[in-house]
């Protein structure tokens, strides 16, 4: 039997890292197809667009985009904790003060 080049690929768990595995190998085989001059219009076409200036900038400015929203949202999460805290602050001293029941005393 001819011997061929296919190697075995262990899947990865991840589903983002496993889109990128395949995406890797779906660039790998059709750079085979473009060196045996195989390679059909469309694939040319779409590789000329995703790695376009344009393309790069966009997708970078969407990485970018969702950090800043990762941001935002671990900052609301922390007002909100620091809320809490404040309440609660505000209300011991309260209790310290004689001004509210305290748990224990219900």
């Amino acid at each position: 039997m001819a011997e061929t080049d296919t190697k075995r690929v262990r899947a990865l768990q991840d589903p983002t890292s496993r889109m990128q595995q395949l995406g890797g190998l779906a660039l790998d085989e059709i750079e085979k197809r473009i060196i045996n001059h195989e390679a059909t219009a469309q694939e040319l076409t779409t590789l000329a667009r995703l790695g376009s200036e344009k393309t790069i900038l966009e997708n970078e400015k969407l990485r970018r985009e969702n950090e800043l929203l990762k941001a935002k949202t671990e900052a609301l999460e922390a007002n909100q904790r620091m809320d809490e805290l404040f309440k609660d602050a505000i209300r011991m001293m309260g209790i310290y003060r004689g001004e509210e029941e305290s748990d224990a005393d219900l």
